[in-house]
C-alpha cells in the first residue's frame, strides 16, 4: 500500500504530530524572520560600507578567509554535526544517562580535535599560500588566524546547541545570533571611527564576538538542559565509537559540501586575483544570508523529526517531510527569485560600482541551486542516520569533486570567466540535492524511491516566475533608490504570493491557514 495513504496526519495535524504547538512555531518563526530581516538590512549596508573604505583587493581577502577556513569545520563536523540529533533522540526516549554519555563523548572528543586544528591554522597563517596584496601579508595572517580559530570555537560550541534541539527553543538561538551580528558590526564601526580603516579591525571584531557567543551559548545550555552536565567520567566506549563511526562519514559529507560551496572563491583567487574575490563574494553574500536564515527555519522542525524517528512514529514522516520540503522550497524560491530578478538595479544602488553589470547575470545561476539545497533541509535527520550516512558522504564527495574538476577544465579551456566556476557548481548542486539525496532519504522511510524526486519542479517554476515578475517590474519602474526597490519587492509579492498559495495542495493550504489565521480568545 502507498505509504502516503497510511498516514493519519493531515492538514494542521501534520504539525501537531510533530509536537509543535502553534504558539511555539509562531515564536520560533517570528524570531527567525526577525533575524532574516536584520541580516538583510545589515548586509545591504555593511558591504558597500566596507568597499568604500577598504580597497577591493584587500576586502576580497575577508570573503576568501571565511571560505577557506570553512574547511576546518569539516573536521569539527564529526563532533558538532550529530551531537544534537543523538542527544535529542536519547532524551525523547527518556534516557538521561545515555544523553549525558553521548554529550560528554562528543564534548571531550571535540576538545582534542580543536587543539590539533589550532596548530593547522597557525601553520597556514605562517606560509599563507594565496595571492595577497603587497604590504598586507602580516594583516592577512592575523585575519586568517582570527577567523580560523573563531570558526573552530564556534563549531565546537555547537555541542551546546543540544539545548535548542531538546527544548525546541530556537528563538533564543535567533536572539543570540542577532546580538552577535550587532556586536560584530558595531565593533568594526567603532574602531573605524577612531582608527584608520583596515582589515585588522575585522579580526578584532571576530574575536570579541566569538568570546561573547561562547559564553552566552554555554549559559543558555546550563539553563535549558539542567539534566545534562559536563563530566569526563560520563563518556562510554560505545558512544565514543559512535563518534568515529558516524563522524568519519559525516566529515566526508562536509568535505563534499565545502568543495561544492567554498571552492569557487579559491579558484577565482588563483585564476583572476583577489580583487575579483570581492566582486564574486558580493553575490555569495546574498546566498549566505538566505542559506543562514532558511537553515534556521529548517531547524525548527529538525528536533521533532528526530523525535518521530526515535520513537518509531515513522508512519507520519512521509507526510510531514513532504509538507516541510514544499513549504521551505516555496519560501526559498520566492526569496531568491525576487533577488535574481532585481539583481542589476539592486547591485547598482547597493554597491555603486561600475562592475555590477558584469556579475548581475550570475545571480540566478548562484541562487537557483540554493533553492534545491534549502528544500532538502527537512531530509537532514534521515540522511545523517547511522545506516545512511555512508551513502550520503559518497554522493557529497562525488558531486563536490566533480564540480571542481569541471570548473578547472572550463577555466583552462574556455574564456567563460566567472561562469566557468558558477555553472559546474550549480549543475552539481542541483544533481545532489534534487536527485541523489531525495532518493537516499526514502530508504529511511521504507517508501518508494521516487517519493521526493520531482518536488523541486514546482519550486523551480516559482523561482523563474518570481524572477520574471520582479525583472518586469524593475524594467518598467527603473528603480534608482532603495525605496523604489522596496516597491518592486512589495508589488512582486502581491502578484506572486496569492497565485503560489493557490497552487499548493489543499492540505498544505489548510495547514498554513491554520497557523497564519489570528487566534481569537
Amino acid at each position: 500500500m502507498d505509504t502516503s495513504e497510511r498516514i493519519p496526519a493531515k492538514g494542521p495535524n501534520a504539525i501537531a504530530s510533530l509536537g509543535l504547538s502553534r504558539r511555539r512555531l509562531t515564536i520560533n518563526s517570528a524570531a527567525t524572520v526577525s533575524n532574516y530581516v536584520l541580516l538583510m538590512v545589515i548586509g545591504l549596508w555593511y558591504t558597500p560600507y566596507m568597499l568604500h573604505r577598504i580597497p577591493e583587493s584587500v576586502y576580497g581577502l575577508v570573503s576568501l578567509a571565511t571560505s577557506l577556513t570553512n574547511y576546518l569545520v569539516i573536521v569539527m563536523s564529526m563532533i558538532s554535526g550529530p551531537v544534537g540529533r543523538y542527544v535529542t533522540a536519547d532524551l525523547s526516549r527518556g534516557d538521561i544517562a545515555g544523553a549525558n554519555a553521548t554529550f560528554n563523548s562528543f564534548f571531550f572528543g571535540g576538545a582534542k580535535i580543536v587543539s590539533v586544528l589550532v596548530v593547522v591554522v597557525l601553520a597556514f597563517c605562517m606560509f599563507l599560500p594565496i595571492n595577497v596584496p603587497a604590504g598586507y601579508e602580516g594583516r592577512a595572517r592575523l585575519l586568517f588566524g582570527s577567523i580560523g580559530i573563531s570558526l573552530l570555537v564556534s563549531s565546537y560550541s555547537n555541542c551546546f546547541d543540544t539545548a535548542y534541539w531538546a527544548t525546541n527553543r530556537f528563538e533564543i538561538r535567533s536572539m543570540l545570533d542577532i546580538a552577535a551580528l550587532l556586536l560584530r558590526n558595531g565593533v568594526v564601526v567603532v574602531l573605524f571611527l577612531f582608527t584608520t580603516p583596515d582589515i585588522w579591525q575585522i579580526s578584532v571584531a571576530v574575536i570579541v564576538t566569538t568570546v561573547f557567543q561562547f559564553v552566552m551559548v554555554y549559559n543558555v545550555w546550563k539553563r535549558l538542559t539542567p539534566e545534562l552536565h559536563i563530566d569526563r567520567k560520563a563518556q562510554t566506549p560505545e558512544r565514543r565509537k559512535l563518534i568515529y563511526s558516524i563522524g568519519r562519514w559525516l566529515m566526508g559529507s562536509y568535505v563534499g559540501n565545502q568543495l561544492l560551496m567554498s571552492s569557487d572563491l579559491f579558484l577565482i583567487n588563483r585564476y583572476f586575483g583577489s580583487a575579483d574575490n570581492a566582486k564574486y563574494g558580493v553575490l555569495l553574500l546574498w546566498a549566505s544570508i538566505v542559506r543562514s536564515v532558511f537553515s534556521s527555519i529548517g531547524l525548527i522542525l529538525q528536533p521533532s523529526l528526530v523525535a518521530l524517528e526515535a520513537t518509531e512514529s515513522a508512519q507520519n514522516m512521509v507526510a510531514v517531510t513532504s509538507r516541510a520540503i514544499r513549504a521551505i522550497g516555496t519560501l526559498a524560491a520566492h526569496a531568491t527569485g525576487v533577488l535574481a530578478g532585481l539583481a542589476l538595479p539592486l547591485l547598482t544602488i547597493w554597491i555603486k560600482k561600475p562592475w555590477v553589470s558584469e556579475v548581475a547575470p550570475l545571480t540566478a545561476i548562484i541562487l537557483l541551486p540554493l533553492c534545491f539545497e534549502l528544500s532538502s533541509i527537512p531530509l537532514t535527520s534521515l540522511l545523517i542516520a547511522e545506516e545512511r550516512i555512508r551513502k550520503t558522504a559518497i554522493f557529497s564527495i562525488a558531486t563536490g569533486f566533480s564540480s571542481v574538476v569541471v570548473s578547472l577544465i572550463l577555466l583552462n579551456t574556455t574564456h567563460l570567466g566567472f561562469y566557468a566556476v558558477a555553472l559546474p557548481i550549480a549543475a552539481c548542486s542541483m544533481l545532489r540535492y534534487g536527485l541523489c539525496y531525495n532518493i537516499l532519504a526514502t530508504q529511511g522511510l521504507h517508501d518508494k524511491w521516487y517519493r521526493f524526486v520531482g518536488m523541486e519542479i514546482p519550486m523551480t517554476i516559482r523561482f523563474f516566475a518570481t524572477a520574471a515578475v520582479a525583472y518586469g517590474l524593475g524594467y518598467w519602474l527603473q528603480p534608482t533608490s532603495i525605496y523604489a526597490i522596496l516597491t518592486c519587492f512589495v508589488l512582486t509579492a502581491i502578484i506572486v504570493l496569492p497565485l503560489s498559495f493557490l497552487a499548493l495542495p489543499k492540505a498544505d493550504r489548510q495547514m498554513m491557514g491554520h497557523f497564519l489565521r489570528p487566534k481569537v480568545a
